[in-house]
């Protein structure tokens, strides 16, 4: 999505993700989760 990498994106390294990214950031984590373990297998 878009919208979710120019706002991540325009973050500073060290500063909070926005709670109403929360949920998108987690399915991004999950998603890079699983394809680490796929690749592995």
């Amino acid at each position: 999505d878009n919208e979710l990498v120019e706002t991540l994106y325009a973050l500073d390294i060290d500063q909070e993700i926005p709670p109403e990214l929360y949920r998108a950031v987690a399915e991004v984590l999950a998603f890079i989760y699983r394809l680490s373990a796929q690749l592995k297998e």
